[in-house]
């Protein structure tokens, strides 16, 4: 594959910065006051060439509530049109367009969405267990500031030397297990490989922190490739809850975070190794004590644990069946290898937005709990735009244990796993002839999730009760789950570069 990575862009004037709260999510800072209506207008021409332009659905999106004031949204396209960037967050409620694309490479994204992504928490993976992830909510910061440094934006540089040094420590390292942990690991998979790609940052590791992130790589991939692959002994047998690399199972067809996550690693990957081939030469050559013995003398723990005792219960897989599982991998959900990246992330961005646009369960009506409607949008159903088109989040209109669910939390959870994977796979230089499809289905699911989010929704899952049940607005959901940037790094930075390609 030809690993063609877009110019670094010009570094541009700061946006002022959206004053958030450093905790780990766990409750929600004063939301603040409601910011002014945005100014986006509608989208000028579809992804691909054949889209209308926004028409009656362009008006901006109300501002989000926010901590110093809120961001004005984007305008809507129609159905198959592109939708404007959304603005930047901006003081007292105003808002300021984001950034245009750069003739050659990436558009920065707003500073105050790297402010943001600064202000949160140093990502840590801790003790193995993916739902103990303390960035398990406010999602992939370390991936926005590894896409800033490498766009260009210096302000990103010492928080994400900070975050990656900080995860090749003893004890903080990613666990390289695979499974539903794969989903917040991955972050630090992208950042890694877009801190190889930007020459500024890789020169201040030394040769010891490279050793160590480089490991730290080697372990997720292998653990990546293992819960995903056609050769894992019971995926072959078509066992639904598999085990992964600890001995913890995991639905490999489940939802999103858990089923789109392995791939995407695939493609950081190979974007970190430099090659398609690197990988398969690294899995088919995989030695599992040798491996277990430098990740000891290097200080790995938590990768050391999945590696230097698996098989010794009946739950983990012994090294015979890693490296028979891991050899010329490829992924069992489409049988496509490492070496059709276009493949991959086509599957991944349909993983993520394959369901009919709706403003809910029951045609909209959705399901009562409680004296209150759930599974559906509160407010603004009948302007929804891109009404019908394919490309809602998959987990706003599917089933689990208790029936029918449509979560907002969720669906935010498969589309990050797929937005880092489509960042490692952009910076990476992997786009050609898949990516404009690609781009036009991602752009249909995030404005969808857009406007959800701005509009509300009450998230039906698991009968009605739990946790997921959630009243997603802006006041309780924006800055724990960090729309911002979650939304920018699409609309500001993925989507403009994209229209250009």
């Amino acid at each position: 594959m030809n690993l063609r990575r877009p110019t670094l862009a010009l570094f541009v004037t700061a946006q002022l910065f959206l004053a958030c709260s450093v905790d780990s999510g766990a409750t929600d800072p004063d939301p603040g006051a409601a910011g002014a209506a945005g100014s986006g207008s509608g989208g000028d021409s579809g992804f691909g060439g054949s889209g209308t332009a926004g028409g009656a659905n362009a008006a901006g999106y109300a501002g989000m509530a926010g901590g110093g004031g809120s961001a004005g949204g984007a305008g809507m396209a129609g159905a198959a049109g592109y939708a404007g960037n959304p603005g930047a967050a901006g003081s007292a409620g105003s808002s300021t367009g984001g950034q245009p694309p750069t003739a050659k490479g990436l558009p920065l994204a707003p500073q105050a969405q790297v402010k943001d992504a600064i202000a949160r928490p140093l990502t840590d993976f801790g003790s193995y267990s993916g739902a103990g992830t303390n960035s398990a909510y406010f999602g992939s910061a370390m991936v926005v500031l590894a896409t800033a440094s490498f766009s260009g934006n210096t302000s990103a540089d010492a928080r994400l030397l900070q975050q990656l040094r900080y995860n090749i420590k003893s004890g903080h390292d990613p666990s390289g297990a695979g499974g539903y942990v794969a989903q917040h690991e991955l972050r630090f998979a992208v950042a890694a490989a877009l801190a190889k790609l930007t020459p500024r940052i890789w020169k201040q590791f030394t040769v010891a922190e490279k050793t160590k992130i480089e490991l730290c790589m080697k372990g997720l991939v292998v653990g990546a490739a293992y819960t995903s692959s056609i050769n894992n002994f019971e995926i072959k047998k078509n066992v639904s809850n598999i085990n992964n690399l600890r001995g913890a199972q995991m639905w490999w067809k489940g939802a999103p975070n858990f089923r789109l996550a392995p791939p995407a690693t695939m493609i950081a990957g190979s974007v970190f190794m430099g090659s398609a081939g690197a990988v398969t030469a690294f899995l088919n050559g995989f030695d599992q004590a040798a491996f277990a013995a430098q990740l000891k003398s290097n200080g790995l723990d938590n990768q050391y644990a999945t590696f230097h005792s698996a098989g010794s219960n009946g739950s983990r897989p012994t090294p015979a069946q890693v490296k028979q599982g891991i050899t010329n991998w490829k992924w069992a959900i489409n049988s496509e290898g490492i070496n059709k990246p276009g493949k991959l992330m086509t599957d991944i961005a349909h993983g993520a937005f394959n369901k009919k646009i709706t403003a809910g369960l029951n045609g909209g009506a959705g399901i009562v709990v409680k004296g209150v409607a759930r599974g559906r949008i509160i407010n603004g159903g009948s302007g929804l735009p891109n009404k019908g088109a394919m490309g809602m989040a998959n987990e706003l209109d599917t089933v689990d244990g208790g029936g029918k669910r449509s979560a907002m939390s969720y669906s935010f959870k498969g589309t990050r796993v797929m937005l880092d994977a489509l960042t490692a796979f952009v910076c990476g230089g992997l786009s050609g002839a898949d990516t404009k499809g690609i781009a036009s289905r991602v752009n249909i699911g995030m404005t969808d999730l857009k406007y959800k989010s701005v509009h509300g929704y009450y998230s039906y899952s698991k009968g009605g009760s739990g946790s997921n049940n959630e009243d997603w607005t802006a006041a309780l959901r924006e800055q724990q789950w960090a729309w911002g940037y979650t939304f920018g790094h699409w609309f500001d930075v993925l989507a403009p570069y994209l229209k250009t390609q």
